[in-house]
């Protein structure tokens, strides 16, 4: 065996004896610290996420006290269940987390009000559930057993809180639902990985699993006794880290972690092969280690024992000159197989691979001449002094010059185009700092940026430059139009005839054009930094300030919104504002708003109403003359048959009794009359609109007309806030127009129902909500869809009679009501016409129960009355009763006798006064003075006209009750004793 063999194996022997007993302290040592590191690691993991789970749980219970604390007392003894939904409502975008929602229940465990609204659950009583027992038991919020929500059938957490009245009495509880998987709560628990299939789990003391990847596996209890005995220690209360086998079999490493204030267990866990398979692949790589150490010890072995000497030497005087000319030439007496051989091509070798490096150094210059000239900016080198060393091709085809034109020259003259004898940028350069300059062609159509860098040796001494010249013409054009569109954006602004402006937050105006000089009088100084108060009144900034709040918090746009403002002159103008966000850097910085002057508008709008009423009123005189006419006979007769029979008084008494009954039918066509020809501003009051569509169709079809009318009314339809003449008109309009759009004659069907108006089946700009839709269809000829748009405009119509304004005051009425109007037609089969009224929220007057027998009383009335058979009647009625009655025909007189009453100490009980006075003092204006000297007045008001505010509100006015006119002696009578029963002083009885 030759000598290098043996000091090859003895080589390799030696150092894998040295390197496996390395690598197997090195195992151990591994072995021991990976140990430590994942059990520190895991613990680390269960122990910061048992702390985040406590810390969400305790803020929540937390949270819910202070919404509990803060719902309105008035709230929870009442019950009112839509204004707790409505704070809870709020609630819920403060507090994110209760996404499942809100609910309160009475202290019985009655839910009364929730949010969102499930009718499901409303006034279901809830006392069975966990979390109710525990709160009322316990006397405080509780975090509940996770069970599956009845509203959404998802996994769910509810934590409560206590409610009390002002007595601090419990009222019930306030629950507050949270998705135990949403990732404001803690699906980001679930989803988080231990190594490559570990993972997070919590189960209470009951073994039923709260949270787990898996979803199947939530709120099941599949985890028996035994099957993971580490869990069981758990669940009786211990914490730690260690190996377990979990219920599927397979060995883990777990760590478990009581959660405070609950029966939860956390548990974190990771395969026990996963978890140490880094040792298994450091024991791999340990003996692969040593298998390659001893194949390089035995390589070095046979290397090291070759000829040392001698040929060492010749080596030594070759090295030199390696890379000069092939070893081979030098050396050939060294060509043997002993040692000396195998050095001798050993540095064959280092020559060849020299002279390998060598070629490739060449070859990596030429490649980076050819990138140098490939790159499509123009390069430049200097040297120090500025003078141009080196260019690419893309600059020599930038400047149009040829290299040997450039090259020499200083960049000067041909980058910076410069007559000064110095590198503009040679002060930056000294400092060592990048700097960029931006250039115009001679030719004015292209631009250039000019960027230059110092160069500098190894020392760091600046010994040159480079400069990189980049075309730049596209972008600077984007520049230049950008410029030249704001400009026009500018123009078309300053020169819009609606009035433009911004402002910040706080609303106070940055910038407005000159259309809002004109229209307020006031200048452009006074406008910019003046907050919109200034410009309103107190009402209208207040319902500003409601609104930029909603806008701000929503993020919605403000559509078509209607206030008045103040110009400087003190002139109020009606104007019409859309406004939205403007938005910088992702953040609301403020508002953009276009404001209209609508003033003339509504004034031609009114003027519409007015105009379309009389045209209306023409189209119905017909036949209310002759339904008129009808009941002036039935009058008629019945007086002549009682004048017949004398000697029968109840015949007389018979006749005059139907003759009363016509005369109310009459009174019913004047009201008709009167109401129809009201306009303006609606007068709302709380009505059901049943009643006003059957008024308006027995006024617009009639008994004569070839047309019928179906009525459809949903179950339960909600009252409306509206004015009941100008809904009575909007029908007649719609009704008449059916009944022209089928002259062979048809049917009409109105239907009536209550819709909910939001997001998803959204009507034009109405705001989310209740409202009651009325549509009106017909078979009619329809129609053409080019048309549809302009039927609601002034004047426009299709028919050869008529003035177009129908529809149009129409839609002005029901915008007026803040409402919403459409049509659907379709030529050949008919018209659908819509409207939506917002549902009233208050309650429905109840009538008062007619009597018919007149009640006796006693007292001193005062009564006044322009017209002298009004008080003649009046006397007479009020003598009839058993009362003492003066009577006088204006309100200053009445005003004279009340007081010469008072100081003779025989004062009124009470006085009736006609409303209106022509040309005179009236009974509101006289009743406005005694109130003021007699706040105690008891008085009535009369008058014919019923849509007067007084009639529908007359305690606003100082009345304590109004009559409308004719009345007969029963309701007078029963009206007087209902205002003065209780005043002593009057014995009242049924006469």
């Amino acid at each position: 065996m030759r000598l290098r063999t043996k000091t090859s194996l003895l080589m390799a022997v030696i150092a894998a004896i040295c390197v496996g007993t390395i690598s197997l302290f090195f195992i151990r040592f591994l072995e021991s610290s990976l140990r430590k590191t994942i059990y520190s690691n895991i613990e680390t993991i269960s122990g910061s996420t048992a702390e985040s789970v406590t810390m969400l749980l305790n803020d929540s219970l937390n949270d819910a006290k202070a919404i509990a604390f803060n719902l309105p007392a008035d709230v929870i003894e009442k019950r009112k269940p839509d204004e707790a939904e409505k704070f809870m409502k709020s609630m819920v975008e403060l507090y994110p987390r209760f996404e499942n929602g809100m609910f309160l229940l009475d202290k019985n465990g009655k839910l009364w009000s929730d949010y969102p609204y499930y009718s499901e659950t409303r006034g279901k009583s809830f006392a069975f559930r966990e979390y109710f027992k525990r709160t009322m038991e316990e006397g405080k919020g509780i975090i509940g057993t996770p069970y599956i929500s009845a509203r959404t059938g998802q996994p769910v957490i509810t934590v409560t809180a206590l409610i009390r009245d002002r007595n601090n009495k419990v009222a019930g509880l306030l629950g507050c639902s949270m998705r135990l998987l949403s990732p404001q709560l803690f699906g980001g628990i679930r989803q988080e990985k231990i190594g490559e299939s570990g993972y997070i789990y919590i189960a209470d003391k009951s073994r039923m699993i709260i949270l787990h990847p898996d979803d199947k596996r939530i709120l099941k209890k599949d985890i028996p006794a035994g099957a993971n005995k580490l869990l069981d220690a758990g669940i009786d209360g211990f914490e730690g880290v260690g190996e377990t086998v979990n219920s599927r079999g397979i060995p883990m490493l777990l760590s478990l972690r009581q959660i405070p204030n609950t029966n939860w267990v956390l548990g974190a866990q990771q395969p026990k092969y996963e978890a140490f398979a880094p040792m298994r692949e450091a024991l791999k790589r340990s003996v692969f280690s040593v298998l390659c150490v001893a194949m390089l010890a035995g390589l070095i072995g046979i290397i090291a024992i070759r000829r040392i000497t001698y040929p060492v030497l010749k080596l030594r005087e070759v090295t030199l000159k390696l890379g000069e000319t092939p070893l081979d030439d030098k050396l050939e007496e060294l060509k043997s197989d002993d040692e000396i051989g195998d050095l001798y091509r050993t540095y064959h070798e280092i020559s060849l691979n020299l002279n390998k490096t060598v070629s490739i150094l060449r070859t990596a210059r030429r490649e980076w001449e050819l990138t140098f000239d490939s790159v499509p900016d123009a390069i430049f080198i200097t040297d120090k002094e500025g003078k141009i060393g080196r260019l690419n091709f893309a600059a020599s085809k930038l400047f149009k010059m040829k290299f040997t034109e450039m090259i020499g020259r200083p960049c000067y003259e041909v980058i910076h185009r410069n007559d000064i004898p110095l590198c503009p940028h040679k002060e930056f350069l000294d400092r060592g700092k990048t700097t960029r300059e931006e250039i115009e062609a001679p030719d004015g159509n292209s631009f250039f940026e000019i960027i230059t860098t110092p160069l500098t040796d190894e020392t760091g001494n600046i010994v040159g430059s480079v400069h990189i010249v980049v075309d730049i013409t596209v972008r600077k054009t984007a520049e230049m139009a950008l410029k030249e569109s704001e400009q026009k954006y500018r123009e078309i602004v300053e020169n819009s005839m609606d009035m433009i402006f911004t402002c910040d937050l706080e609303g106070n105006c940055t910038s407005c054009n000159r259309a809002i000089e004109e229209i307020t009088g006031y200048t452009r100084d006074e406008i910019i930094g003046a907050n919109y108060k200034t410009f309103f009144d107190k009402e209208n900034t207040r319902k500003i300030t409601e609104i930029r709040n909603k806008l701000y918090e929503l993020g919605i746009q403000l559509k078509e919104s209607t206030f008045e403002i103040i110009t400087k002159d003190k002139r109020k103008l009606t104007i019409k504002v859309n406004a939205s966000h403007i938005i910088k850097d992702g953040k609301k910085t403020g508002f953009l708003g276009i404001m209209r002057d609508v003033t003339e508008q509504q004034k031609l709008e009114s003027h519409m109403i007015r105009t379309e009423k009389l045209e209306a009123i023409g189209t119905l005189a017909g036949g209310i003359a002759h339904d008129f006419n009808n009941i002036l006979t039935a009058i008629m007769g019945y007086l002549n048959l009682a004048k017949l029979f004398p000697e029968d008084p109840e015949t007389i008494q018979n006749y005059i009794s139907k003759a009363e009954t016509a005369v109310l039918g009459a009174t019913g066509l004047t009201r008709q009359l009167l109401t129809f020809s009201r306009g303006g501003e609606p007068f709302r009051e709380t009505i059901y609109i049943q009643p006003v569509i059957d008024e308006a169709a027995s006024m617009a079809l009639g008994k004569s007309s070839s047309s019928t009318c179906e009525m459809h009314y949903g179950e339960n339809i909600k009252p409306v806030d509206a004015d009941r003449g100008q809904i009575l008109q909007v029908m007649t309009n719609l009704l008449i127009n059916a009944r022209q759009a089928m002259p062979g004659g048809g049917t009409i069907v109105v239907a009536v129902k209550n819709v909910f108006v939001d997001g998803r089946n959204g009507r034009g700009s109405l705001p989310e909500g209740e409202y009651v839709s009325v549509s009106v269809g017909d078979e009619g000829v329809g129609i053409p869809q080019n048309n549809l748009q302009k039927i609601f405009d002034p004047f426009y119509t299709t028919k050869k009679e008529g003035s177009g304004l129908g529809l149009a005051t129409s839609h002005s009425i029901i915008a007026r009501h803040g409402g919403y109007i459409e049509v659907e037609s379709l030529v050949g089969e008919g018209s659908v016409f819509t409207f939506y009224l917002p549902a009233a929220k208050g309650a429905l007057r109840k009538s008062e129960v007619k009597k018919e027998k007149i009640i006796i009383g006693t007292g001193r009335i005062l009564l006044m009355d322009d017209e002298a058979d009004i008080r003649d009647l009046g006397l007479t009625i009020l003598k009839k009763a058993g009362y003492e009655v003066d009577a006088v025909e204006d309100g200053e007189k009445a005003i004279d006798l009340y007081v010469e009453a008072r100081a003779a100490g025989r004062p009124y009980k009470a006085v009736i006064f006609d409303l209106t006075i022509p040309g005179g003092f009236g009974g509101m204006d006289a009743m406005k003075v005694l109130k003021e000297m007699d706040p105690g007045i008891k008085g009535i008001v009369i008058s014919g006209y019923s849509q007067d505010p007084v009639m529908s509100n007359p305690e606003k006015y100082g009345f304590s009750a109004a009559l409308q006119k004719p009345f007969n002696i029963t309701s007078l009578t029963h009206v007087l004793n209902s205002i003065t029963v209780n005043d002593g002083g009057m014995l009242n009885r049924e006469g």
